[in-house]
């Protein structure tokens, strides 16, 4: 009222679906837009290499985990779904997931109710396998499986802390549309000491009695080769962290990684976001990405990998000749035709360009050209075409 404000609409940390850190802060700075940020509770660093071996739960975070004996119960999210980076052979230091054929990848380890070893699952198109107790090149039984996932953590916290009792949320827990409610019901009613969660369990919620937060494999959205990879880190790790201490009690966050010195998680633990803007304000600007630019990408996908190389190239010559031609007003920055992150999703390869650009009209037609080019000729090959303006990823 005193600033003469009708209408105050507000958000946790900018989110990505709506507003980005890094156009939140610049619109604010501009003039256009402001931002308050709570602070947020005492957070840490811990390393998952501990003794020289890799650990979901290392000794330092059993010892944190003690402190909900003492001061309340735990809300724990992990940054992204239980993938597995690799399965690592400790005799020859190689990656078995990585030398064997298999058409997906990631993949994510699952175990039913009686299974010792499990079995890895696409999310994508459902292609599944068995885990391997061997590596099938040397024999050697020394494999550590790289990466963390719900069911794993929750073993971790029955065998490290079995006086408490975990609830786990996830795509397996909550895959009934009254699961996701009687979950939260049930922890608020403090029928559990520990919640374990993938994103969903991050954002949005007030959990009075959380005193401490733990995130797991913290770093592990740092290499999505995505140019809002720090950012889309720094913003959930914020978020997470920001589960604790919500009432007069405070709290305290624990962040898991393998990098306790990267500049994102850093400045994230210390909920800096201007100094985090600041940095990654320049290396967007050093770089020409948003909110420097427009993005457009465009996506070739097709049944038969064959038509598709050929369709792509075809992509290629006419995007050169127009740029070039009719359209040479329109100043762009192009990349590719290259595989998208999850080459072939649904039983179709898929291939990307990505082109930086101002989206003015002249660059929208441009676009719509070649929209109508495959439009008509792709569907006779079985190739189609499409155009995404300013992606939430790429």
């Amino acid at each position: 009222k005193s600033m003469a404000i009708d209408l105050l609409l507000g958000l946790k940390t900018p989110d990505e679906g709506t507003a980005e850190i890094c156009e939140a802060v610049t619109e604010a700075k501009c003039g256009t837009g402001k931002l308050r940020f709570k602070t947020l509770p005492e957070t840490s660093a811990a390393c998952i290499f501990h003794k020289g071996s890799y650990n979901t739960l290392p000794e330092s975070y059993e010892t944190v985990l003690r402190y909900i004996e003492e001061n309340g119960y735990e809300i724990a999210g992990e940054v992204r779904e239980s993938y597995i980076d690799g399965v690592w052979n400790r005799e020859d230091e190689r990656d078995w997931l990585s030398e064997i054929q298999i058409p997906v990848k990631p993949l994510a380890r699952h175990r039913e109710k009686g299974e010792t070893d499990g079995r890895l699952l696409c999310h994508y198109c459902g292609y599944t396998c068995s885990v391997q107790k061997k590596c099938p090149s040397c024999g050697s039984d020394k494999l550590t499986f790289m990466g963390c996932g719900t069911q794993q953590a929750e073993a971790e916290i029955n065998r490290l802390l079995p006086e408490l009792t975990p609830m786990r949320m996830d795509a397996d827990t909550t895959a009934t549309k009254e699961a996701y409610n009687a979950l939260l019901s049930a922890f608020r009613a403090h029928r559990a000491d520990v919640l374990l969660g993938t994103q969903m369990v991050a954002k949005g919620h007030d959990f009075p009695l959380v005193t401490l937060v733990g995130v797991l494999n913290a770093d592990a959205s740092l290499s999505l080769g995505d140019y809002r990879a720090n950012e889309r880190t720094f913003s959930l790790i914020t978020q997470v962290v920001g589960r604790a201490g919500r009432a007069e009690r405070g709290g305290v966050a624990v962040v898991q990684t393998f990098k306790p010195d990267n500049e994102a998680l850093r400045l994230a633990c210390r909920g800096d976001y201007e100094e985090f803007y600041e940095a990654e304000i320049k290396l967007r600007e050093a770089y020409l990405w948003p909110p420097f630019c427009d993005l457009v990408l465009m996506t070739l996908s097709a049944r038969d990998e064959d038509a598709l190389a050929r369709a792509s190239e075809r992509l290629s010559s006419s995007f050169g000749r127009a740029i070039a031609g009719d359209f040479r007003d329109v100043k762009v920055i192009a990349f590719g035709p290259f595989e998208a992150p999850i080459y072939k999703l649904a039983d179709k390869y898929r291939l990307r360009m990505v082109v930086k650009c101002r989206l003015n009209a002249r660059a929208r037609e441009l676009f719509s050209s070649l929209l109508c080019e495959f439009g008509e000729g792709g569907a006779k090959i079985g190739v189609t075409l499409s155009v995404d303006f300013n992606p939430s990823g790429i």
